[in-house]
């Protein structure tokens, strides 16, 4: 699961210095100070990216910008443009803490550890970055609860994209093979080469959204525990990996949803019999769903039966603490 704790230090990573509403618009003269870079959008997309100095937002300044709005040399646009000027600070690291819970799906439920760790990264290029933020939040927020979706949608850039920074590692360290569950089983001897691989795969990530990794450390590792029941977040039930799909269909139109992950049995119960009484009743109005109804409502029966009588991954039995009272009996 995507986490987002622990603010960052430094400076912020970005920060909104102008918009269309108080004045930047094609044409109009700007600033970068000393020791930043300016970062031009149009419609909320990076176009191009200056240093410091004094300018004008026009097409000699700005040639990616007079492009994408299909503005020749001298001609300025019909109509304003949603202009913004962003300022980052050059060679600036941020240092962010994070967690991560790599998952597996391993002897019937999905099995998860903790990483946790610091990072010092770099933004190299910002037009990548910026670009490369905004399609990847929309993917993350798919992951985040609703409170945190609240909390990044509500957050002005600056937070935003350090709080992007933090999703990003997470992200990379849970869908890095070498670090699943599977890979890792626990083994102590197996942490240093975790480690090893939750570098990499950090390092090659942020490159892609235009970051540098100047620094990674890894925490701490935890013991492999199976992950709570996706549908009531219990850890102390016995779960078996599920898939459940439900589908309403109207004519043409089919509106599809899927949950998958550890189930408890009584959650299981919930959610299948829930998506097939669903679809006894809406399902098939549609010729879709007249093939895929009958197929989802016997997945599910059959998925049911499965967590309700095949194995399933036990609770950690708690370990009582040096001194704990009672005493254990002697022998």
């Amino acid at each position: 699961m995507l986490q987002e704790n622990t603010a960052p230090t430094g400076p912020p990573l970005i920060t909104l210095h102008a918009t269309a509403a108080n004045g930047f618009q094609y044409g109009a003269p700007f600033s970068v100070p000393e020791g930043w870079v300016g970062l031009i959008t149009l419609k909320n997309e990076a176009t191009d990216c200056v240093g410091a100095g004094q300018y004008v937002a026009d097409a000699a300044t700005l040639p990616q910008l007079a492009l994408k709005a299909r503005l020749k040399p001298g001609e300025q646009p019909r109509k304003p443009l949603a202009l913004s000027l962003y300022l980052m600070p050059w060679g600036a690291p941020a240092n962010i803490s994070w967690k991560a819970d790599p998952i597996a799906v391993s002897a019937g439920a999905h099995l998860t550890y903790q990483l946790s760790g610091r990072s010092s990264v770099r933004v190299a290029h910002p037009v990548v970055y910026f670009n490369t933020m905004q399609s990847n939040l929309r993917e993350f927020m798919k992951k985040l609860t609703k409170e945190s979706k609240a909390m990044v949608a509500g957050m002005p850039i600056a937070a935003q994209t350090n709080q992007y920074l933090k999703l990003s590692i997470s992200y990379a360290l849970e869908n890095t093979p070498a670090l699943s569950p599977a890979a890792y089983s626990g083994n102590p001897a197996m942490r240093d080469s975790v480690r090893n691989s939750a570098s990499l795969a950090v390092s090659q990530w942020l490159a892609g959204a235009g970051v540098e990794c100047l620094t990674f450390d890894l925490d701490s590792v935890s013991d492999v525990l199976p992950a709570p029941c996706v549908e009531c977040k219990a850890t102390h039930k016995p779960v078996a990996y599920s898939i459940f799909r439900r589908t309403i269909s109207l004519l043409y139109v089919r509106y599809g949803v899927e949950k998958k992950g550890n189930f408890c049995l009584p959650c299981a119960a919930k959610v299948s019999l829930f998506y097939n009484v669903v679809m006894l009743i809406c399902g098939w109005w549609g010729y879709i769903g007249l093939v895929l109804a009958p197929v989802y409502i016997i997945t599910n029966c059959y998925h049911f039966l499965k967590n309700a009588l095949g194995p399933k991954a036990q609770p950690p039995v708690p370990v009582a603490p040096a001194g704990a009272w009672p005493p254990p009996p002697s022998v």
